[in-house]
């Protein structure tokens, strides 16, 4: 069984732009929330950074997670979370195939 944990990391959505970067004892946040993630499951997992930012991208890659790139990625559009559950059953399907 693969365990699967997605992270939603879109900077555009960010109440301060470069959040996610932001270094806590020299770890960017996003790394520490990716670090978490492994430490949690078991080797048969896969961690799922979905960003709108080459940044995080690049640091999620770094740190073994797959990616989800799209610049102009909006999950929560007024809070509407039905496109949230579009974008986490498209990548389901990514994993199942």
């Amino acid at each position: 069984m693969r365990i699967a944990c997605f992270i939603p990391a879109i900077r555009a959505q960010a109440r301060f732009h470069d959040d996610l970067l932001r270094k806590l004892d020299g770890i960017p946040l996003i790394q520490r929330a990716i670090l978490k993630a492994q430490s949690l499951g078991g080797a048969n997992q896969s961690i799922q950074v979905l960003t709108d930012s080459e940044e995080v991208a690049l640091i999620a890659r770094r740190n073994n997670a797959d990616v989800f790139w799209q610049p102009d990625l909006i999950l929560f559009p007024h809070r509407n979370w039905t496109d949230y559950g579009g974008k986490v059953r498209k990548l389901q399907e990514t994993l199942r195939n």
